[in-house]
């Protein structure tokens, strides 16, 4: 079965995020993809209890989960499947998503350098009640940070130096 890492293409790149156990955790709680594309990836799920925390509420590591793995995906898209790495995440949780809440997240590209990208990470409420696109229905924004090519297009090939990388 191939991996994200072993054969960075874009058939083993999407065949390994539909079935990897390397994003068992968003499977875990229902997170489904939607759109994954050099300028947006985009999923969706609802709160559930197997992502919330003790006050039934998202639980704000979630939150993060989701906007580094996004973000991640686009940069891999993006760069043209090559190895990315996240190297700061921040997020801001701005309004609680208690249990049922149907979310929204969505990554969109800030900077798409030759070795950093920047992403911005959006997760907001679905319901009816809250217009997608309003402030009331946020729940959390994010920035992720990600170096493209971690290791090198020279070490890739260097067999000697690839298992000592900490990337």
């Amino acid at each position: 079965m191939a991996k994200v890492g072993d054969d960075c293409s874009p058939q083993s790149y999407y065949y390994a995020f539909s079935e990897e156990p390397f994003e068992e955790v968003l499977k875990f709680i229902g997170f489904k993809m939607e759109r994954m594309d050099p300028d947006c990836v985009e999923g969706r799920f609802i709160v559930n209890e197997k992502s919330c925390q003790p006050f039934g509420v998202l639980h704000g590591g979630m939150s993060a989960l989701i906007a580094e793995t996004l973000a991640s995906t686009g940069a891999v898209i993006a760069s043209g499947f090559q190895r990315v790495a996240g190297v700061q995440l921040t997020i801001n949780h701005v309004k609680a998503a208690p249990i049922g809440t149907e979310v929204v997240a969505s990554a969109k590209p800030m900077h798409l350098g030759q070795r950093t990208h920047v992403w911005d990470v959006t997760l907001t409420r679905s319901d009816s009640s809250a217009d997608v696109n309003s402030q009331g229905s946020r729940i959390a924004l994010g920035r992720v940070t990600l170096m493209i090519d971690p290791l090198g297009s020279k070490v890739k090939d260097d067999q000697q130096l690839v298992p000592r990388a900490r990337l």
